[in-house]
């Protein structure tokens, strides 16, 4: 598939920015509450990490079955890489929670460059018509860090040293993330 400018540089722009205005929404502080509630952070990751996965391979059969099997590999592929910057984007809109929101972002963003192209393989193989479909880990791993875990990191840092500009970032931040969003 070849890149646009669109999906080559406006789309990794407009999730890191979002991911920077979600980061000078965070302290350091906030992710303790993770660790003294660990309960929501595994409901989330098996809710993510396999129930998600389980609705869209079913989804995806009934696809490659009864319509086209490139839309049942896709349902299957998007189900597998769940999360991310729109559902932290959400959450900070919605006043959730956002550290936890960010912790789960992170954590699935860790296991998804091996996860994905792994169960891709195995389940897609099983299926009739599917073709193999070859991700680059460590291509993956790094764009995901670079998208994700950098800007919220420079976010944070903003708002643990210049707390002042933080405040006056986070509403055109979150003017410009609802646009590009």
């Amino acid at each position: 598939m070849e890149s646009s400018f669109l999906t080559a540089i406006i789309l990794p722009f407009s999730l890191a920015l979002i991911m920077a205005g979600i980061g000078l929404e965070l302290k350091i502080t906030d992710f303790n509450i993770i660790f003294k509630r660990p309960k929501p952070v595994v409901v989330g990751l098996v809710a993510q990490m396999l129930l998600l996965p389980i609705l869209g391979i079913l989804v995806g059969i009934y696809m490659f079955n009864f319509s086209d099997p490139y839309i049942g590999a896709g349902f299957i592929i998007i189900t597998l890489a769940p999360g991310g910057v729109t559902s932290n984007l959400m959450t900070l809109l919605a006043k959730g929670d956002l550290a936890l929101s960010v912790s789960l972002t992170a954590i699935v963003s860790a296991i998804t460059p091996f996860w994905m192209p792994f169960a891709a393989s195995i389940i897609l193989s099983k299926l009739p018509e599917s073709q193999a479909i070859e991700l680059d880990f460590i291509s993956t791993f790094l764009k995901l860090i670079v998208i994700t875990i950098i800007p919220i990191g420079i976010g944070m840092l903003i708002n643990a040293k210049k707390h002042q500009w933080s405040l006056v970032l986070r509403k055109p931040v979150k003017v410009l993330s609802s646009i590009f969003l």
